[in-house]
């Protein structure tokens, strides 16, 4: 995976981590007083301008290139979430609030072009495989093409095909 698809990713999962304190909260509101309310509103508020400040690095990151409009959008969801009052006592405004800052940002970060380049990866355990995988699929807008050599079941998004091979012959 090359470095810009690499920081991608690492932004995406950046941004789920920003988010996690206050979707906790839309998930589980009877769990939640005001006070653990107000501490994750703060938590978001304090985090967010860090993750601001990586988007814009990774939007004039690329020499020669400044992706303005990408930048904006991504600065517009950043800027909602922390000037808006998450404290609210309503589980579904949150969460719609949530989603639609999380898209807003994602959305953005994903209209950045980064190289497709083909490449070989391997894992060798399980887990490793996971980590790979998690990655590419949280990053693929179009298509992906996955080439296994063994077979195994799996559900797999619309947008990733699977060609097993089975000896010379590959099916999907």
């Amino acid at each position: 995976m090359n470095e810009r698809k690499k920081q991608q990713v690492d932004l995406i999962f950046k941004l789920g981590l920003l988010l996690a304190p206050l979707r906790e909260i839309a998930d589980h509101p009877e769990k939640h007083d005001a006070t653990s309310r107000s501490r994750a509103q703060a938590k978001v508020v304090a985090d967010a301008p860090r993750l601001e400040m990586e988007l814009n690095k990774f939007a004039t990151g690329e020499p020669g290139h400044k992706y303005q409009s990408e930048w904006m959008q991504c600065h517009k969801g950043t800027h909602f979430l922390q000037n808006h009052d998450f404290r609210q006592d309503n589980p579904e405004i949150l969460s719609d609030l949530l989603d639609k800052s999380y898209n807003l940002i994602r959305d953005a970060l994903m209209s950045i072009p980064v190289p497709d380049i083909a490449s070989i990866l391997r894992a060798y355990t399980p887990f490793s495989t996971y980590c790979v995988l998690k990655d590419l699929f949280q990053t693929t807008t179009q298509k992906l093409v996955l080439c296994k050599v063994n077979s195994f079941n799996w559900e797999n998004p619309a947008n990733i095909v699977l060609v097993r091979f089975y000896g010379e012959s590959a099916t999907h």
